[in-house]
């Protein structure tokens, strides 16, 4: 059999292929998805997309069908699921002279109950825009030749969306091989951010709201990957901050280097301020799935794109530019080096991201899942009866926790990433 490749770009170049043969000679067709995209705090030593540059993407889980095009009707010959891991369909057959119709969405679904929306849409008002807030991509064809496999590159192209889907599809892949874990019956609905970034969870509805800022040309991946883990963490354990307000004011343990008005998210919490131990847990997950997203396991390093400045201590020279490269192996203990006393009940989100990244690779016989960490959070909601939300999630009921769920070198291994991270107070 013979095979023929065409590539297209949508809204960039239209290709009519017209029939030349008469209909009922078959032929197979698979069709590939790619999102142009572009992330500039890509290349700082990560595995995942590592050019800033612009690149085509292949629409890893992208929710699509491949429809005849007939009178009245389009019947689907394949789809209403996810595009594989390359980003394609399997080989269908179809009849020469036939038009079909590929449909690709800004949808990722990794299976029946697990969907990423990436929705184009800036809207707070979320009674409106679900499930149809995506955006639609048709790409019509028709086979002309029989006995011939046709491998049809579709190219999405660059806008906020694409930008945001390869991620949303890259969380599947990291799911299919167990580096991150999310529950069944969750979906994740993405929106565009004029503002900030932030999730919520939606009780009213039992979905999860992300918004991510960005614009048409480019996004930075590493806050869109936290905001996501917000509401991964969220699901998997309640694992979200309340209060944001005990941040302490010194030059290395506050956000006053950012922005010193106290109402607005910059000064809130940055990655070395001092916060309750809730907000350092929540911010340092975040980070730490990101994290996940975009390294491998594998590598002796991770890194980490923050976004905000960064106030280091002498001699070491601050970062005001962001991307902020962290390695995520390094532990700063920045709570117990740089900040004044009073570590109880307390936490800096920097110290929290080394000690998630810790647990989940340092020890090959011992370390941690995904999952295996959020179930000690999930753990704690039954040892920890306090109403002070401020203060949950404290460490000796973490410790206790992690010792109710394993054993032996598991659970030391805990305890054990809690003193090289300093978050054991």
């Amino acid at each position: 059999m013979r095979i023929t490749t065409i590539t297209v770009c949508l809204g960039v170049a239209v290709i009519l292929l017209t029939p030349s043969v008469a209909s009922s000679a078959e032929a197979h067709v698979s069709f590939c998805g790619k999102w142009r995209s572009q992330y500039t705090d890509s290349g700082i030593g990560e595995d995942v997309f590592t050019s800033a540059s612009t690149y085509d993407r292949p629409a890893q889980y992208a929710y699509s069908s491949i429809y005849e095009v007939a009178p009245g009707t389009d019947p689907v010959i394949w789809g209403h699921t996810g595009l594989a891991e390359n980003g394609c369909t399997p080989l269908v057959e179809v009849e020469v002279g036939k038009q079909y119709r590929f449909r690709m969405r800004t949808i990722t679904r990794y299976d029946s109950s697990r969907y990423i929306f990436v929705q184009n849409d800036t809207a707070e008002d979320w009674t409106t825009g679900y499930p149809d807030g995506y955006v639609i991509y048709d790409f019509y064809f028709t086979p002309t030749r029989a006995s011939v496999s046709y491998l049809v590159t579709v190219v999405a192209g660059k806008t906020w969306e694409t930008n945001i889907a390869p991620i949303a599809g890259k969380i599947w892949d990291r799911q299919e091989d167990g580096a991150i874990t999310i529950y069944s019956n969750t979906t994740i609905l993405i929106r565009k951010s004029t503002a900030y970034s932030y999730a919520q969870y939606d009780s009213n509805n039992d979905w999860y709201r992300v918004w991510s800022g960005g614009n048409t040309t480019s996004v930075k991946k590493f806050v869109a990957g936290h905001e996501i883990g917000h509401a991964v963490g969220d699901r998997l354990a309640d694992l979200h901050g309340s209060n944001y307000t005990s941040y302490q004011p010194t030059t290395l343990c506050s956000c006053d280097h950012i922005d010193t008005d106290t109402t607005t998210d910059g000064c809130q919490h940055c990655l070395q301020s001092r916060e309750y131990i809730r907000a350092g847990e929540s911010e340092g997950w975040a980070h730490y799935f990101s994290t996940v997203v975009f390294n491998n396991r594998s590598s002796q390093d991770g890194w980490f794109g923050y976004y905000k400045d960064i106030n280091y201590a002498a001699p070491a020279t601050d970062c005001t530019s962001p991307p902020c490269p962290i390695d995520v192996t390094d532990d700063k203990t920045w709570m117990e080096d740089q900040c004044s006393d009073g570590y109880a009940d307390r936490g800096v989100e920097w110290d929290w991201l080394a000690f998630f990244w810790g647990l989940w690779t340092e020890d090959a016989t011992n370390r941690y899942t995904m999952n295996q960490i959020a179930l000690v959070w999930d753990e704690v909601h039954d040892v920890d009866t306090e109403s002070n939300h401020n203060e949950l999630w404290r460490w000796e009921d973490l410790v206790q926790a992690a010792d109710n769920l394993y054993t032996g070198y598991k659970f030391e291994e805990f305890e054990e990433q809690g003193g090289n991270s300093g978050v054991d107070h």
